[in-house]
């Protein structure tokens, strides 16, 4: 992943607040937000493009991205030093079920 450190700051800092670090059936991470400018930056950074999804929150259009498999485990493990102790242990723990899985 070609993500400069400015950036990799800047998206360890949204994260931190807005994203969402998993397993579902695979490492998983990703984010939710109302302004698309933002949630777009990130959706650069992971070469994907947000898409919409309903939401009841206040009336406003929600916008999602979120990436697995091996580019969610690159990523974690460029964010996991710059993130907050609970993301940081959130993150070691997709880490390890990831390290712990079969390989075909």
């Amino acid at each position: 992943m070609n993500i400069d450190r400015d950036d990799l700051i800047w998206l360890a800092g949204w994260l931190e607040g807005e994203g969402w670090f998993g397993w579902h059936y695979s490492p998983r991470l990703g984010a939710a937000c109302s302004d698309y400018d933002v949630i777009a930056r990130f959706g650069r950074f992971v070469g994907k493009a947000p898409r919409p999804y309903s939401s009841k929150r206040k009336g406003k259009q929600m916008w999602f991205v979120n990436v697995g498999s091996d580019q969610a485990i690159e990523l974690m493990r460029l964010l996991l030093p710059l993130m907050g102790k609970r993301r940081q242990q959130k993150i070691a723990e997709v880490l390890a079920r990831d390290a712990a899985r079969p390989r075909l």
